[in-house]
């Protein structure tokens, strides 16, 4: 039997060159002085900043730095059986990590001081990990990521990918009907999540002028009634609804949307999409989060699901994550 560490240069260059994922290629790297001799250096594709043209009440164009976050499902070791974890992991303008919930813009406090920046220890060494996906944020835009393009689509559905050059090619037209639109890489495909919402008034209790006197006041809020589902054509540059998602789930959050498998997550079958629903509603799912059915259309509260609750903070014990003070 060959020893790894004697592997050709050659070998390992090859090897190397077909690692799509960063914190792989960073894994293949560290094995070795050889491995790490005998691959190229961690990519950077990503420009640091993007400008933009000046608006009607700017003299000057804006500067926009590109950030990415990636999200990991970290498994025990030779035990199948235990539910995963997802996270969320990204840095902030000073480059310190920082630990997200998957379907949250807002990183992870501290219990012990919620007001500061969180410090955690997480050792990955000894963990199986699995890069599913990433998110991008510029400004106030998400763009999706698909086999290292960039996709965007506007409310109506419209798709186009934006170049680095800021350039914009078209990919597909609209699609009409619902308020709000999710690009989601599945399974080496593109699809577009339609979001369907509706406008609720909640009347409440409060307290409006000097006098202490007790006013009734409404609150609007919007919340998820369905969702429709859409493969891309690219060859025909259209969208095409399809009925069934087979064992993908789809996570739609604040910033991002990603897909896996639910054999991956330790769940029976998949089919479902888990969002984020945050209303000012008596009737809103707890905790803001969701899940859609796509063969039944219908809509449940998490707790109603706790093997995929489960999936999200707090981390299970076998995960070694520590708080630092």
């Amino acid at each position: 039997m060959a020893d790894w560490s004697e592997l050709p240069k050659e070998l390992l260059y090859l090897i190397s060159e077909l690692i799509d994922s960063p914190f792989y290629l960073l894994r293949f790297r560290s094995v070795c002085s050889s491995w790490r001799s005998s691959s190229s250096p961690l990519p950077n594709h990503l420009p640091l900043k993007f400008p933009t043209f000046p608006s009607a009440t700017a003299d000057t164009a804006s500067i926009f730095s590109l950030s990415k976050r990636t999200l990991f499902l970290i498994r025990k070791p030779h035990e199948n059986q235990r539910r995963p974890w997802l996270i969320k992991i990204g840095q902030d303008t000073h480059g310190h990590t920082l630990l997200f919930h998957p379907l949250s813009r807002f990183p992870i406090k501290s219990n012990s001081n919620p007001n500061s920046r969180s410090r955690f220890l997480l050792n990955l060494i000894d963990l199986p990990v699995f890069d599913i996906g990433h998110e991008f944020i510029l400004a106030d835009t998400c763009p999706n990521s698909l086999n290292g393009s960039l996709f965007a689509v506007d409310s109506t559905g419209r798709t186009v990918i934006v170049g680095l050059d800021l350039s914009l090619t078209p990919v597909a037209d609209s699609v009409f009907g619902g308020d709000k639109k999710f690009l989601v890489a599945s399974d080496g495909e593109l699809l577009l999540v339609d979001k369907y919402l509706s406008s609720d008034y909640l009347c409440e209790l409060g307290v409006f002028d000097d006098d202490d006197e007790d006013e009734i006041y409404e609150l609007g809020c919007e919340r998820a009634v369905r969702f429709e589902v859409y493969r891309l054509e690219e060859m025909e540059m259209r969208w095409v609804e399809v009925g069934s998602l087979g064992d993908r789930v789809l996570f739609l959050g604040d910033d991002c949307a990603f897909s896996a498998s639910a054999s991956d997550l330790g769940l029976d079958r998949g089919d479902c999409i888990v969002f984020r629903d945050d209303t000012f509603n008596v009737n809103a799912l707890e905790s803001g989060l969701g899940v859609f059915h796509l063969d039944q259309g219908r809509i449940s509260p998490l707790s109603d699901y706790p093997s995929i609750s489960k999936l999200f903070w707090p981390p299970p014990d076998w995960v070694g994550l520590h708080g630092l003070h």
